[in-house]
């Protein structure tokens, strides 16, 4: 049965079937990784979920790391390059999943990212670049997919393997090994009126049951509850919730079964309906406990919250319990029940204020923690709610320390676009001189001397540094961090005799302010030491590298900013 080189699942065009496949197809998958490490002991098996080029991004940094490759550690290595390279040429057995390849532009299309229109311009490679083009029977490739001429275009032209809808009698076996009773607690008119109502959707039949169970209900009584309120729901169904993928004038069941969960959690437990709500603003895979714990105040009422939120099968847990996910089709009624209620907006503020504030700059030692925050970071800005101007400070935060984290690694491209928007947010509302406005305006230069535009970087970090001259003073350690910026542009220049002076300013500075033994001070030191090289000093530039050494202090990183944005933006 699962003997095929290359195997696509995808959905019929018909609108229930695109809901329910959109659950089912991944459980196909599932089954079908534990079958094939079965027979294969000593596989690998990688799962991707390659529903946008983040979440991609990430898995591939996670199969880098478990894979222990090579350079995976460099921030200018590519995770998915280095991925691609072992799947190509590692000669061990391997099944490599694409989960909700849904996207054609992720999978095909390349992105272009221009800094300005006279920088360069740099392409992010589509998910199909890094794919082998050639796999056996000792590397094998999985796709679930929505879109059918996705799936088979990453097939090479092979025929789909379509997810036929439940059968009337396989829903019914569903819903009666997943409801808690004897045999005769099912009435049977009722029993086929329910599974009539939800479609025959193995998701909606496994949300009603949860509701059931969880309330101590029959299914005649849920049913019963259940078209009672058919003016709420004829009017919420009266609204244009379609998903884009589905035909009109099929039923909305799975929306009516979860907007009745909604309302009686609301009612019951207010705590997990806010948990639901935040949740719902972000990525939908790989939630971190961390990040939403803080949300909730007491323990117990955010363990309660998750355990009824798990309960209805509205959120379920991963690796350990401390990494959650909500179905799309969970998150997209959610947002539709919260702009019934004119709450979405504030759901929105509440996600941006958490990742504005739980987000770091992109230093090394937070790598891990950006990487598993990018996904529901770029979730978060790319709603269009945000107008208070706490959500704009929040937001150009955040956008300042999604671009740190990108420059770090040597994505310059994507941090130019973040932090420019950053810098128009703050500019907008603080001013010119403002701190914030100039910080931000400095990782914007950073970013362009990453890209090779020197002249513009060099220009801009004269502005900056006139700006913090102005407004901080010559010794206030962001004035000093420009000094010691606009002697790396320099440097890259040529300049060598300007950028010793800067260089020798900005080391004499922070030795002032800072201390001789400030990570921040032997940073600098280090950076001295290419200049005195050139020079061909070389005594001098020994005596600071092994003071630089001594004291711990460690390689000069390309995005180098005084930690100070979010403050001095506020």
């Amino acid at each position: 049965m699962w003997n095929w080189r290359c195997r696509v699942f995808c959905s019929l065009t018909r609108a229930l079937i695109d809901t329910d496949k959109s659950f089912r197809k991944s459980q196909i998958a599932i089954e079908y990784a534990y079958r094939f490490r079965q027979s294969r002991p000593q596989s690998h098996v990688f799962w991707v979920y390659a529903a946008s080029s983040g979440t991609i991004l990430q898995a591939c940094h996670e199969i880098a790391r478990s894979l222990q490759l090579p350079t995976y550690e460099d921030p200018k290595s590519d995770p998915c390059e280095l991925v691609s390279r072992w799947l190509k040429e590692d000669d061990r057995t391997w099944l490599l999943i694409l989960d909700n390849a849904d996207d054609a532009d992720v999978i095909f299309a390349s992105t272009e990212f221009h800094a300005s229109p006279a920088t360069v311009t740099q392409i992010h490679r589509p998910l199909i670049d890094y794919l082998p083009s050639i796999l056996n029977p000792q590397k094998s490739l999985l796709v679930t997919t929505r879109d059918k001429r996705v799936g088979q275009d990453l097939a090479y032209g092979e025929l789909c393997v379509e997810v036929p809808p439940f059968s009337c009698q396989e829903a019914r076996a569903l819903l009666r090994s997943k409801v808690k009773g004897a045999a005769d607690f099912f009435d049977v008119s009722s029993t086929e009126r329910l599974l009539e109502v939800l479609g025959h959707i193995p998701l909606a039949i496994t949300q009603a049951v949860a509701f059931i169970n969880h309330n101590g209900m029959t299914v005649e009584s849920y049913l019963t509850a259940l078209e009672t309120d058919k003016q709420d729901l004829t009017e919420f169904l009266s609204h244009e919730l379609q998903d884009h993928r589905r035909q009109r004038g099929f039923p909305n069941s799975v929306f009516r079964t979860w907007k009745f969960s909604f309302d009686q959690i609301l009612t019951q437990e207010p705590q997990a309906a806010k948990l639901l709500s935040l949740v719902a603003m972000l990525d939908p895979r790989r939630i971190p406990e961390k990040l939403v714990r803080r949300s909730i105040g007491r323990e117990l009422d955010f363990r309660t919250a998750i355990g009824t939120l798990n309960g209805f099968a509205l959120i379920t847990a991963e690796i350990g319990g401390e990494i959650y996910a909500i179905h799309p089709l969970v998150q997209a009624s959610v947002h539709y029940w919260l702009e019934q209620r004119n709450e979405k907006a504030n759901y929105v503020s509440q996600a941006l204020e958490l990742l504005a504030k739980e987000f770091p700059q992109g230093k090394y030692e937070n790598k891990e923690t950006c990487e598993s925050l990018l996904a529901h970071a770029q979730a978060v800005l790319n709603w269009d709610y945000v107008s208070k101007d706490d959500d704009q400070r929040y937001r150009a935060a955040l956008l300042y320390n999604v671009a740190t984290f990108h420059g770090a690694q040597g994505r310059f491209g994507f941090a130019y676009q973040e932090v420019s928007k950053a810098h128009n947010i703050v500019q907008k509302q603080l001013g010119e001189d403002a701190p914030g406005t100039l910080h931000s305006l400095s990782l914007l230069a950073t970013t362009l001397r990453g890209q090779g535009e020197y002249k513009k970087a060099e220009d801009m970090s004269r502005r900056v540094l006139e700006g913090f001259e102005k407004v901080l003073g010559v010794e206030h350690p962001s004035t000093l961090f420009s000094v010691n910026n606009l002697a790396l542009v320099l440097r890259q220049q040529g300049k060598y005799k300007m950028a010793e002076e800067m260089s020798r300013r900005a080391l004499e500075g922070m030795e002032k302010v800072l201390g001789l033994e400030h990570p921040y001070t032997l940073s600098s030191v280090h950076d001295l030491v290419p200049v005195l090289s050139v020079k061909k000093d070389h005594k001098a530039a020994e005596q600071m590298s092994r003071r630089a050494l001594e004291g711990g202090g460690r390689a000069s990183l390309h995005i180098k900013q005084c930690p100070q944005f979010i403050s001095s933006a506020s």
